[in-house]
């Protein structure tokens, strides 16, 4: 493996999605999914009271919760400490401070999306047989010819679910070509993490189980 190549690959996405980003959330799920990580370390509600009234489940303890998965929350909540404790070093409050601890956020979360992003395409589509060539292009078209760009821009979790799911396939089919547990680690948690995020992947991580089972049964049947 040619690991020039993936470094160059990361970097490309990762340069990429520095220059479209626009140092704010720029998307109310964005937002909704900050507040929740906010409200792990914080006192801060899971749902802000301003928000209340329009999104949200009462639970049985009078509390409302999200809706959402906590699974783009989880991948932002490390860079939401963080910001978080810059803010405060700083003194800055009021509508500045939320517009710094946004741009903070967003430039050390986004990103690295996709960049690891296109990497997990890159490996993904060279596991599946393609050559490195029709790989490479192949993680360039998925960067600059399908919406994982424009979902990067606007920081949905989409972006985060296609990484998941080319991670989940990389690793299933370097399981069925021998692979060893490491790769099963990998695949149960970008699997687990895809699930957290959307109940809905689960159909695609039960694909991804039968399409490895069925490569190795291959394997070992020739």
């Amino acid at each position: 493996m040619n690991r020039l190549v993936l470094g160059l690959l990361f970097g490309l996405g990762w340069l990429t999605g520095m220059v479209v980003e626009d140092g704010d959330l720029s998307s109310i799920d964005a937002a909704r999914r900050l507040q929740m990580a906010r409200s792990w370390h914080s006192s801060q509600p899971e749902v802000s009271r301003e928000d209340q009234k329009y999104f949200g489940v009462r639970a049985p303890d009078g509390i409302v919760r999200a809706w959402y998965g906590s699974g783009q929350a989880i991948v932002m909540f490390p860079s939401e400490v963080f910001s978080n404790w810059v803010i405060r070093r700083s003194g800055l409050q009021g509508e500045l401070a939320e517009k710094v601890e946004h741009a903070l956020v967003v430039y050390t979360v986004f990103p690295f999306i996709a960049g690891l992003g296109c990497v997990a395409v890159f490996l993904m589509l060279q596991a599946a047989g393609f050559a490195e060539k029709a790989s490479l292009f192949g993680a360039l078209g998925l960067l600059y010819g399908s919406t994982f760009l424009s979902y990067t821009q606007v920081n949905q979790e989409n972006s985060l679910l296609l990484l998941c799911f080319a991670t989940s396939l990389w690793s299933g089919l370097r399981i069925s070509q021998g692979g060893g547990r490491a790769y099963g680690i990998v695949l149960g948690l970008s699997a687990g993490l895809a699930a957290l995020i959307r109940l809905t992947t689960l159909a695609e991580t039960a694909a991804v189980f039968l399409l490895v089972l069925i490569l190795a049964f291959y394997r070992d049947w020739e």
